[in-house]
């Protein structure tokens, strides 16, 4: 679930609302046959503190001939509006001969031989908060929020069972 936790966290930041409870439902096939522990795929829905439904989906085992070598997505839908986010279509695509890929432009990418990217800028304003006592970027509730939903998916996983979120007190 180590990914997971960026999708909590935009799913209750853009809705305003906490999640309240989990359930999910997952695979293990592909994975515990190459004996590598975790999940193939997990499948959450959720329920926000406001009463609006919604589900995360999740696997680790796409095909290794992947362009971006990655498949992300994200979609809110409601009676006011829609915002989708695609991160297959990084705008860089490179065709060969024998090949067709989309490196990535940005998580990870170099440039003059240097790591830049959106989590690069992530690590650094981290790493600057800390050295100067400043505020976090993100506020350290929602992350911590955050980390209450994958614990509560973790149990989830684990019973089968509907499960409450712990909600953090500050």
């Amino acid at each position: 679930m180590y990914q997971g936790v960026h999708d909590i966290d935009l799913a209750q930041w853009i809705s305003g609302h906490p999640i309240v409870e989990v359930q999910a439902l997952t695979s293990n096939v592909l994975l515990k046959d190459m004996g590598i522990p975790g999940v193939d795929a997990a499948f959450i829905n959720y329920r926000l503190a406001n009463g609006a439904l919604g589900s995360l989906h999740y696997s680790w085992v796409l095909p290794e001939n992947m362009p971006a070598g990655l498949y992300a997505t994200f979609e809110i839908t409601g009676s006011k509006g829609v915002a989708m986010v695609d991160v297959q279509h990084q705008s860089l695509s490179v065709f060969t001969e024998s090949r067709y890929r989309q490196p990535d432009t940005a998580h990870w990418p170099q440039l003059n031989g240097q790591i830049v990217g959106d989590l690069t800028q992530e690590i650094r304003d981290f790493a600057q908060a800390i050295r100067e006592d400043s505020d976090f970027v993100m506020p350290l509730e929602d992350a911590v929020r955050a980390v209450a939903v994958i614990d509560a998916i973790e149990k989830s996983v684990h019973s089968g069972a509907i499960e409450k979120v712990a909600q953090p007190t500050f």
